[in-house]
C-alpha cells in the first residue's frame, strides 16, 4: 500500500489517495504514521480517502478493530470529519456500513471530491 498525501482547502482538509492493496494492519498503520507525523493537527477538519486506485482488503468483522484504534484517539478521530471518495462498488460497502455501526465517529462515503469537500466544510 502507498498513499499520496495533499492539503486542500488552506490546509484544512488532508487527501489521502490510496494506491494498491491495502489489509487492515496496513490502515491501522498508515494512520499511526499520519498521527506520529502531526498530519492531522488542530487545523485540520477533515480527510479524504480517496480509495479509488486501491482495493480494500479488509472485512466488515475487521471493522471493529479499526474504530477500536480509533477510540484510543477519541480526542482525534472524534472531531474530524472522515469521508471516503471512491466508485468502487467494494471499497464503498465499509465506509457505508461504519457510518451507521459506529456513530460517533464522523464517516460519509462519496463519489466526488466536490462533494466530500462540501461535507467536510459543513457545520454540523
Amino acid at each position: 500500500m502507498k498513499q499520496e498525501l495533499t492539503y486542500i482547502e488552506g490546509e484544512t482538509i488532508l487527501v489521502r489517495k490510496v494506491l494498491g492493496r491495502m489489509n487492515l494492519n496496513e490502515v491501522i498503520q498508515s494512520w499511526k504514521e499520519l498521527i506520529v507525523k502531526e498530519k492531522l493537527r488542530g487545523d485540520v477538519k477533515g480527510v479524504i480517502n480517496d480509495t479509488n486506485a486501491s482495493d480494500l482488503d479488509v472485512s466488515i468483522e475487521e471493522l471493529e478493530e479499526l474504530y477500536s484504534f480509533f477510540r484510543t484517539h477519541l480526542d482525534l478521530f472524534g472531531k474530524i470529519k472522515l469521508a471516503v471518495v471512491t466508485e468502487r462498488p467494494r471499497n464503498i460497502i465499509l465506509p457505508l456500513y461504519a457510518e451507521k455501526k459506529f456513530p460517533e465517529f464522523k464517516i460519509h462515503a462519496f463519489s466526488t471530491y466536490k462533494s466530500a469537500i462540501a461535507w467536510i466544510k459543513m457545520e454540523n
